[in-house]
């Protein structure tokens, strides 16, 4: 299991707080440099989320997820808005 990592994110489908967001992963991290995409598992949300890294910024606002490339990382992660 990778460490945990602070992400800023961009709401792509709004939602309670997000349905999907995306951001870059920055630091010491094995996701640095990676752009993250992030969908809610549950509803109502409840921080556990879908993640897939790829290494350029998608342009996606629906889901499914119509990510041009491959991911080259597909999991999950907890979600805590830090604000």
């Amino acid at each position: 299991m990778p460490p945990p990592f602070d992400v800023d994110v961009e709401i792509m489908v709004p939602g309670s707080p997000f349905k999907m967001a995306q951001g870059r992963v920055d630091g010491d991290h094995p996701l640095s440099g990676m752009w993250v995409v992030l969908t809610q598992r549950n509803e109502p949300a409840d921080g556990e989320c879908n993640l897939y890294a790829v290494a350029e910024r998608q342009i996606v606002h629906q889901i499914p997820i119509p990510l041009f490339h491959e991911p080259e990382i597909i999991g999950y992660a907890n979600v805590r808005n830090s604000n």
